[in-house]
């Protein structure tokens, strides 16, 4: 019973550090933790009262949904809606935290799977590691969680050649997050690596030849996808979601308006602040690569796959924001593989490596105690109090009580729609979670909505009446909105129904019968 105890405890740890962590920043906000979060809920209620197989979308007039709905989160929805019997906030606010602790004993199950015997007290220690870039992505209440703990379930799967659990993986991968391409590509990797190399590393003299680990988790992708309850619909969702919004905007080809709009997490890292969030993680990934190169040891295959895993992850992290969990998991995961491969802690007695060893410890202890007491100061003081409510919430309380149902709100900014739908759920807004979006339903009505946010059209009101629909203008007290909200001031008939120091929502007459 002690040894059983004893090989559990880091992961123990791991369990109450992550768990209590998340649950001291969740459970004393009365809002959810980015903007997409409010998006998912409401999704998830709708599915509750409308049935899972959603046949329309109508809540996004000017987005490709309204016509060619897919929801490419649809199991992950699915997940929310248990949790709802409990609020919509608190539901979610306990289906992040449990997903959390999931990515706990995912991590531990590939880590274990990989050669790691204790990765518990690595696994506890890994959110600390990347300054509060990786605590602000653990809670948000996004699809991007399940992502995580599939992908480690998968690594898993693949070094323990478990065929079946792998085109599981991938089935439920397919049906719970729109990013779950990347995992044919990390088996296709690790079946050429598997084909050429042995287990410690050596190359193989034959290729190795038999059903490779891309056959199940292809298969298990497409029966994903063809189960899916918008089949074939999900497909062309795929390719507009992985192929045309990221090529679009790393190349910044769509349009110059568009491309200066684009998601915050889909911008490349300031490299300044990639350096700060990532020190620590950057510094042990340059050690190790002198320490390699130096002594030259035999890499197994584990260690070259999650080598190959890191890099590629590290060139999507500088790209994009949104890998930033990604890369610091498989990073973590793959020092403490060359840790334990090559036994450094036993090295560092050696007297040219004590100082190295030293200083990372210092660095260690000084970068947990900051994130610790960076975590406090947001749960705690004016910070805190300022923002323990949800954004918008006046306006989207009035949107709820006098609007009439299907109503149209026309947003200055894309992103503040899923707040007011979160509030007003009954009524009409132009697009959800990425302006492309719209674009991509009409490049035209994208540059007329542009135009008329900003005060460039000279009968704003018509056009948002007529063309869009909308009733309700509701608009951030912004400088780039300022030709429109002084026209809005001066224009007969327009009310400002809400107005309150950061927002305003107005209410404009009724078009003539």
């Amino acid at each position: 019973m002690y040894d059983r105890l004893k090989q559990y405890l880091p992961l123990l740890v791991a369990l109450a550090v992550w768990g209590g962590m998340i649950a001291l920043q969740l459970f004393p906000s009365n809002y959810l933790h980015g903007t997409d979060g409010y998006y998912h809920v409401r999704v998830s209620q709708v599915m509750v009262e409308q049935g899972m197989d959603l046949e329309s979308f109508p809540y996004a007039t000017e987005s490709i949904w309204s016509n060619r709905f897919f929801d490419k989160e649809w199991l992950f929805h699915v997940y929310l809606m248990p949790f709802l019997g409990l609020g919509l906030l608190r539901g979610a606010q306990v289906a992040v935290l449990l997903l959390n602790l999931g990515i706990v004993l995912a991590l531990w199950y590939g880590c274990r799977r990989m050669g790691l015997r204790q990765p518990g007290w690595l696994i506890a220690l890994l959110p600390f590691l990347a300054y509060t870039a990786l605590w602000e992505r653990l809670l948000l209440c996004r699809p991007h969680l399940f992502s995580i703990i599939l992908l480690f379930l998968a690594f898993g799967a693949m070094v323990s050649r478990r065929r079946l659990l792998l085109g599981l993986i991938s089935l439920v991968y397919a049906l719970s997050y729109t990013g779950h391409w990347q995992l044919l590509g990390l088996v296709f990797i690790y079946d050429c690596l598997y084909g050429f190399l042995d287990e410690e590393g050596r190359r193989r003299e034959r290729f190795l030849r038999g059903v490779p680990l891309l056959v199940p988790a292809f298969v298990g992708m497409a029966i994903g996808e063809i189960i899916h309850p918008q089949f074939p619909t999900n497909i062309i969702g795929l390719y507009i979601q992985n192929v045309r919004v990221l090529w679009q905007y790393w190349q910044g080809q769509s349009s110059e308006i568009l491309f200066m709009m684009r998601p915050d997490e889909m911008r490349a890292y300031p490299m300044g602040e990639f350096f700060v969030h990532l020190w620590f993680i950057l510094a042990g990934l340059v050690a190790a690569g002198i320490y390699l190169m130096h002594r030259r040891p035999r890499l197994d295959r584990t260690l070259v796959f999650m080598a190959i895993c890191t890099a590629g992850y590290l060139f999507m992290t500088w790209r994009s924001k949104r890998f930033t969990e990604y890369f610091v998991a498989v990073a973590v995961v793959f020092l403490g593989l060359c840790w334990e491969r090559y036994e450094l802690g036993k090295k560092l007695k050696w007297r040219g490596l004590k100082g190295l060893g030293a200083v990372l410890v210092g660095a260690l202890v000084v970068t947990v105690v900051y994130q610790a007491g960076e975590r406090a100061r947001h749960l705690s003081g004016p910070l805190q109090q300022a923002y323990n409510r949800q954004p918008f919430q006046v306006a989207g309380e009035w949107l709820a009580e006098h609007g009439a149902e299907g109503e149209i709100v026309f947003a200055t900014s894309w992103s503040d729609n899923p707040f007011l739908w979160f509030q007003a759920p009954e009524q009409r807004y132009l697009v959800f979670l990425d302006p492309y979006f719209m674009y991509a339903q009409s490049p035209e009505r994208f540059a007329l909505w542009h135009q008329t946010r900003i005060g460039l059209i000279e009968e704003p009101i018509e056009v948002i009446r007529v063309i869009f629909g909308a009733r309700y203008v509701f608009t951030q007290r912004n400088h780039n909105f300022q030709l429109l909200i002084d026209y809005l001031d001066g224009a007969p008939g327009v009310e400002r129904v809400v107005d309150k120091a950061s927002y305003l929502l107005y209410r404009l007459p009724a078009p003539p019968p």
